[in-house]
């Protein structure tokens, strides 16, 4: 969480009330082997060469290959980096990015004008937030340190992440308590903050829960605007997309938006419904990853193996849904753009451009 507040007050000053997590995209291993050596005194009927052979550390990428944080693999792909292949060479040369630029200028903007300060003290957005991000990332590694999974002694994760982010880590954490092992995390370098794309999800608070909601997509106009249509929704609801902005809308009330880009007007009626705003940030830092058997009672499991992430950290923060004055808690509904690879696969794959292996 970042922070909970009125939209006239800036940051508040407990650190505990920030939280995020993190993204990586190379890193180094440092595998640790466990030596099993022929004790001095022999049983009979033992297997001599098995109790004198090392046995190798489980590799980390296989007990953490389905953990949020990206600790294994290639990089997951963000929603625009690295710009897809099938995108049209003038998308992706000129057109692309220059959306992208106008979108952040607009939504920086819109950002500094929703959470105002007084005028002696810093801009809310981007320095005491960037600031409060930063005090979150720092406080939720050593939350989710050593946790199995279970909701009663979860260091008040469930109040840092949205649920959807919090079930992924308690199945993940749940899986590793199952195989008697636990990770711990251990920052190693001083924390480096940048801010990223602002992201505005417009509708009421039926109909927008999060700025990572999925669905098929329906209707394509440019490869950043486009029209899906939203999963579990039982009166069809759709969610039109123009860069970072996403609009929520029933068919029964706008049968037009889907036949075309949505008008200003019909933009504006549903702006004045409230919105969602999502935020990415980027954390530059050093990390050790640490996988060790899980020990009852005092002292410490043999560690079966350690990781040192040295590379960016992608988090998404998420407000709760508001209208004109945001009273609630930011929290993170992204780590390591997990859910955004996920929804730029369901976006591919729907309209047949998904890339070739």
């Amino acid at each position: 969480m970042l922070a909970k507040f009125p939209l006239t007050r800036a940051m508040p000053t407990a650190r505990h009330r920030y939280l995020p997590c993190r993204f990586p995209s190379s890193s180094t291993v440092q595998p640790l082997v466990r030596q099993y050596s022929k004790p001095s005194w022999e049983k009979e009927g033992c297997d001599e060469e098995a109790l004198e052979a090392p046995r190798s550390y489980i590799p980390l990428d296989e007990i953490l290959e389905d953990y949020p944080l990206r600790l294994t693999g290639t990089p997951r792909r963000g929603p625009f980096d690295p710009i897809p292949s099938w995108w049209p060479w003038v998308e992706r040369v000129f057109l692309g990015p220059a959306r992208r630029n106008i979108a952040r200028i607009t939504t920086w903007g819109w950002m500094e004008s929703r959470f105002p300060v007084a005028e002696n003290q810093p801009k809310y957005f981007p320095d005491l937030f960037t600031q409060g991000a930063g005090f979150a990332f720092t406080s939720l590694l050593p939350r989710l340190s050593k946790w199995n999974g279970s909701s009663s002694s979860d260091n008040a994760l469930s109040e840092l992440l949205t649920p959807s982010m919090y079930q992924r880590f308690q199945k993940s954490h749940q899986k590793l308590d199952k195989e008697g092992v636990e990770i711990e995390f251990k920052l190693l370098d001083e924390l480096r903050t940048t801010p990223g794309d602002v992201w505005l999800t417009f509708g009421s608070a039926e109909e927008v829960k999060s700025t990572l909601m999925f669905g098929k997509v329906v209707r394509r106009f440019n490869p950043l605007s486009f029209v899906r249509e939203l999963r579990d929704s039982d009166n069809q609801r759709y969610l039109f997309r123009e860069v970072v902005f996403e609009y929520a809308f029933k068919q029964s009330d706008t049968p037009e938006a889907l036949r075309g880009p949505l008008s200003f007007g019909l933009k504006s009626s549903i702006i004045r419904k409230g919105q969602v705003v999502g935020v990415d940030v980027c954390f530059q830092t050093k990390f050790r990853v640490t996988v060790r058997e899980k020990k009852y009672g005092d002292g410490e499991g043999t560690i079966i193996s350690q990781q040192t992430v040295d590379h960016p950290v992608w988090v998404r923060f998420e407000s709760p849904h508001f209208v004109d004055r945001m009273d609630g808690e930011w929290k993170v509904g992204d780590v390591d753009r997990l859910i955004q690879n996920e929804r730029i696969l369901e976006e591919e794959k729907c309209l047949g451009t998904e890339p070739e292996e």
